[in-house]
């Protein structure tokens, strides 16, 4: 191989390493920037568990995690859906403390437990 070929072959290879370079380098910051992400939704999700945890009653856990959820994550709406076979012990909390079911109309549905089993399959 003459020494021009050498040079070429030389040039060829350090433009190829430095497309290599440029990708992992673009790579290295998306995954930086994903890790940053996730770190933020799990500080704000730890957050929401010490709130939940702190809740003293049904209607406050409803109405104060639909609240925070839509605060932390910008979210337009929030509603808990819960298996009709609990509808019940739900009425007799709400009509134990003064409440009425109604007062969470846009919050809390009742749904077949069968219905619910469908959302979580697989």
């Amino acid at each position: 191989m003459n020494r021009q070929n050498l040079i070429m072959s030389h040039k060829i290879s350090n433009s190829v390493l430095r497309q290599d370079n440029w990708v992992l380098r673009k790579n290295l910051k998306a995954v930086i920037q994903t890790a940053r992400y996730n770190a933020d939704i799990r500080q704000k999700i730890d957050e929401l568990c010490d709130m939940v945890v702190q809740c003293g009653d049904f209607h406050s856990l409803l109405v104060k995690t639909s609240s925070e959820l839509k605060e932390r994550f910008g979210l337009t709406a929030v509603s808990f859906c819960i298996s009709t076979e609990y509808r019940d012990t739900a009425d007799l909390y709400h009509a134990g403390n003064g409440r009425s079911g109604q007062e969470l109309g846009d919050i809390l549905f009742y749904i077949s437990g069968e219905r619910l089993a469908e959302f979580f399959e697989g």
